[in-house]
């Protein structure tokens, strides 16, 4: 661990009767798709095991699936657990809401460079810039479009507080920073995967567009809820998330 832990009061460990994770996990952000993941999981003979706040299924050999974990604090909880169970590189499935023009709902987006609008970053800062890792992130770019997905590659910016999102803001950092995306999450794991040394990448569905003339969430639509779907089970199901 990093040396500036000497003075943290709580260490992330592994308790005494916790046994070891594959080192691949997969964190499904949002509820239903998290509840979906692990019931797939415990169908394909895996082990449903205890977890601080949020629920651990693990196919023991391949892979574990974490989650839900919605807003960054628990995301970050969740990570640095799964971090010392074992895991080395984390696969992240969440939505986005677009700031670029070209993207719409179902559209796939695989997470770029950070930009933390969120309060948990702030506590992982090192000499290097929080970022995700090339190589992870490339085989989910090659593993979407081999779905024939169209993925683009793009600035994430997270917050925080999602009702207070104020057009003048987002049309701010989609001119001046090249943010294509909003979560709570993203740039928060990617501080922590940064700060642990732990490789890390993401794949996010567009769930809503945020800036035409009106607000236009995608979430009830049957195209979206498709591939939501496909790309829960192929998560979970598909060797490239195995262990190597």
């Amino acid at each position: 661990m990093k040396s500036s832990d000497d003075d943290a009061i709580i260490i992330p460990r592994r308790g005494k009767h916790e046994n070891l994770l594959p080192r691949t996990g997969i964190i499904l952000v949002n509820p239903k798709e998290a509840a979906l993941g692990h019931s797939l999981v415990v169908e394909r003979g895996g082990e449903i095991r205890g977890f601080p706040h949020s629920k651990l299924s693990v196919n023991a050999g391949r892979n574990c699936v974490a989650g839900p974990a919605v807003g960054s604090p628990i995301a970050a909880m969740v990570v640095e657990k799964l971090i010392a169970l074992g895991v080395d590189r984390i696969f992240m499935l969440s939505w986005c809401g677009a700031l670029s023009p070209d993207l719409k709902i179902g559209d796939v987006v695989i997470g770029g460079n950070p930009l933390s609008g969120e309060g948990t970053s702030h506590y992982y800062r090192t000499g290097v810039a929080a970022a995700p890792s090339p190589r992870l992130s490339n085989m989910l770019l090659q593993w979407a479009s081999d779905k024939g997905l169209e993925p683009v590659s793009g600035r994430i910016w997270s917050t925080d507080a999602p009702y207070r999102e104020s057009r003048t803001l987002l049309q701010k950092l989609q001119r001046e920073e090249n943010v294509i995306g909003v979560d709570m999450e993203y740039s928060a794991i990617c501080s922590v995967c940064t700060f642990r040394s732990i490789e890390f990448a993401a794949l996010f569905l567009v769930s809503d567009e945020l800036l035409g003339e009106k607000w236009k969430p995608g979430f009830k639509d049957p195209h979206f809820q498709k591939i939501n779907k496909r790309l829960t089970q192929s998560f979970v199901s598909e060797d490239i998330f195995a262990e190597e």
